[in-house]
This record gives structure tokens, C-alpha cells and sequence, in this order.
């Protein structure tokens, strides 16, 4: 960072709530088992701007704490056996020094399932930068990507990668500069 600035390593800290409706069997849809619609709110105490970054995002994490929420709306249909989409647009407010930050996300995901062993997905995101700005420079960013999960007995191995920001200036000057590997290992029942 050339020494202007002094980043962290800790961004800060989030809670989340989330209100589910139940899906009742409805006449002429196939399987609504699995379908999850509701509501999501998350509260957060972050560096400023912090609220505004999805977990693909480079983690910039400069200024001061400041006080943030997001509000979402949880859209999970599950078109078939083997098929999944889920659409989780949000309001993001935080904050700021100067003036608060506000934006909008709206990631969205298809996935198939193989069974419980094999899941596959692609991601598509847009995110607009502060103030609702949608351009590369001030924040805007379109994500795409994809994930495989596999099921290994208890442990879960999942592997992804993809790009932050299809449009480039701001903190992504190419796309190049936004290409992210995501790898995870977890113990699950």
C-alpha cells in the first residue's frame, strides 16, 4: 500500500438473523420441499466501507469502526430433483466519517446436486459500489464464478474459484487483479 495507508487483518464482526416461511405442497409445482423463502438482517461493527464487500473481495479493511446493517431477502427454490437456485438480494447501510455508505447486492447461484456426495455451482453477482454507483471505479462489481463440494463421509472438501469484479478500475484495475481461489475444508454430521 505504498505506506499511505495501514490496513488490518481484522475487518470487524457481523451477526445474522434470518425468518424462514415454510413452503406448504402447492397444486401443479412438483417438489416445493427444499424451497426456503424469508427474510435475513445482519448487524455488523466493521471498518468503514467493510459492509460493502462480499467474501470474494479483496480484504481492504482501512478507517475507522463504524456501525452497519444489510437486510436480504432469501429467495431458495428448488426447481428439481437435481437443481437448485437461490437469489439473496440486500440493502447494505453502514456508517461512515464523512458520510454513510449504502448499496445494493444481489448475488445469485444455480446448483446441482449429485446425490448428497457431489454439489456443482455457478455464481453470478452485482454488487453496486457506495451510493448505488455501478461502475468500476466507484466500487461496482459483477461476479462470476463457479464451486465443487464433495461429500466424504463426514468431511465436506469444497474447491472454487472465479473473479471478484468483471468490470475493472477502483481497487480491481484488471480482471486479472480480481481472480479468486476459494478452498475449504469442514467436519459436518
Amino acid at each position: 500500500m505504498a505506506g499511505a495507508v495501514s490496513p488490518s487483518m481484522i475487518g470487524g464482526m457481523t451477526a445474522r438473523i434470518e425468518a424462514k416461511l415454510p413452503m406448504p405442497h402447492m397444486p401443479g409445482v412438483p417438489n416445493t420441499k427444499g424451497t426456503e423463502v424469508g427474510l435475513g438482517a445482519t448487524v455488523g461493527y466493521m471498518h468503514e466501507g467493510a459492509m460493502l464487500l462480499t467474501e470474494h473481495d479483496y480484504p481492504l479493511f482501512v478507517g475507522d469502526y463504524k456501525p452497519g446493517f444489510a437486510g436480504s431477502l432469501i429467495t431458495k427454490v428448488k426447481l428439481s430433483s437435481l437443481v437448485d437456485f437461490s437469489l439473496v438480494p440486500a440493502w447494505v447501510y453502514q456508517g461512515g466519517t464523512m458520510s454513510s455508505h449504502k448499496a445494493v447486492q444481489i448475488p445469485m447461484a444455480l446448483i446441482i446436486r449429485l446425490g448428497s456426495l457431489v454439489q456443482a455451482s455457478t455464481d453470478l453477482g452485482v454488487y453496486t459500489g457506495d451510493d448505488y454507483h455501478f461502475s468500476g471505479s466507484a466500487g461496482g462489481r459483477i461476479a462470476a464464478g463457479g464451486s465443487l463440494t464433495v461429500k466424504l463421509g463426514p468431511i465436506l472438501a469444497h474447491a472454487g474459484a472465479g473473479v471478484a469484479s468483471l468490470l475493472t478500475g477502483g481497487e480491481y484495475p484488471t480482471i486479472g487483479d480480481s481472480v479468486y481461489v476459494d478452498v475449504n475444508v469442514k467436519y459436518a454430521k
